[in-house]
């Protein structure tokens, strides 16, 4: 189970901790559907960010989006510098409806033929081939969820999804992580059903699935819920923790959470640190503005030093569990969370 941490807000600006800006409330007007053509101006909230990670804030966008969600996916597309949002659950009814984040506003984008209403499915954008990868998934209530093994591309430049036949391809899954690596999708671990997970390894070349096998015969244990980034030094993804027993283990026993991280670089996975932390059921992502790497949990930020994560930074932000964050020229962009909260959240770091 996530620890839970807890400071005042004077303490919180004292100690140079993250700190939310914002009282989370809805304020924008509505925000239109969209064909998928990226047509929208910048705004101000389109800046570049930089400075200091003691400087940081979450800044409440006030923006009207996507219905309030958890277990939902968020990429970035960095040639167009927008997000796509698809799928996840809310009160036990899963989605498959898909947003794009552009020009500081939502978009809901009317596609035909999309993938069924999905939760917890693992999704990355590939940036050689231009579109985004939505593989597994799960449907059902959460007691009994169904895993689901299809592959499906979305491209944003035609606003078409595409399903794909895959005869070779990782067992249908949930929990999955997956992300872009030099040239292929990654896809790493994932429930295979309510207590069993796995440490199958694969890759997606554009054409098909194949299985990566690591030089060294090591790997991270057998895992789901974890979360994977590129590394700020370049050349190797980065995966922190998970939960090793099935989709309930974080609150059946804590003792089945990883708290590990593990490197990847294209040939073998490398152990790199072992030290205790809070994030379980959050998120991880690489702020490209700055190069950094940030661990969200449910009520505390983690930076990444190159070679272990930093003291919980704790911040009154709490948005709960399986939320989603993905990178944006302003900075990191959070939504979502299985608190019914429908804010959008940036992470603002002054010049």
């Amino acid at each position: 189970m996530a620890v839970t941490i807890r400071v005042s807000l004077a303490a919180c600006l004292a100690s140079g901790c993250f700190a939310p800006v914002g009282n989370g409330a809805d304020t924008s007007t509505s925000s239109g559907s969209d064909s998928g053509s990226d047509s929208d101006s910048g705004s101000g909230s389109d800046t570049p960010t930089t400075g200091e990670p003691s400087q940081c804030t979450w800044k409440n966008l006030g923006i009207s989006g996507p219905p309030v969600r958890s277990e939902h996916s968020m990429v970035y597309v960095s040639e167009d510098d927008l997000i796509l949002l698809f799928g996840g659950t809310v009160d036990g009814v899963e989605l498959n409806d898909l947003w794009k984040f552009a020009g500081g506003q939502w978009h809901e984008l009317k596609t035909s033929s999309p993938p069924p209403q999905i939760r917890s499915h693992a999704a990355a954008y590939d940036e050689i081939r231009k579109v985004m990868v939505v593989f597994g998934g799960a449907t059902g209530h959460q007691d009994a969820l169904m895993p689901q093994g299809d592959t499906y591309l979305y491209d944003p430049a035609t606003n078409t999804w595409q399903k794909l036949p895959t005869p070779v391809a990782p067992t249908p899954r949930y929990g999955a992580s997956m992300a872009y690596y030099t040239g292929i999708v990654v896809l790493f671990g994932g429930n295979l059903d309510k207590d069993t997970t796995d440490s199958e390894h694969w890759s997606w070349d554009g054409l098909q699935w194949g299985p990566l096998d690591a030089s060294n015969n090591m790997r991270p244990g057998k895992r789901s819920r974890h979360m994977v980034a590129m590394d700020p030094s370049g050349g190797k993804l980065l995966l922190y923790g998970g939960c090793a027993k099935g989709s309930l283990c974080v609150f059946d026993d804590p003792t089945n959470a990883y708290n590990d991280t593990w490197s990847w670089d294209g040939k073998q996975w490398t152990l790199l640190s072992e030290t205790a932390g809070d994030g379980l059921l959050g998120a991880m992502a690489l702020h490209s503005a700055g190069n950094r790497l940030y661990r969200f949990s449910e009520h505390a930020n983690f930076l990444w030093d190159g070679s272990m994560w930093s003291p919980p930074q704790p911040t009154d932000l709490i948005s709960g569990l399986d939320f989603a964050v993905a990178d944006h020229s302003s900075g990191l962009i959070r939504f979502g969370g299985n608190i019914a909260d429908q804010s959008t959240w940036v992470l603002d770091c002054p010049p």
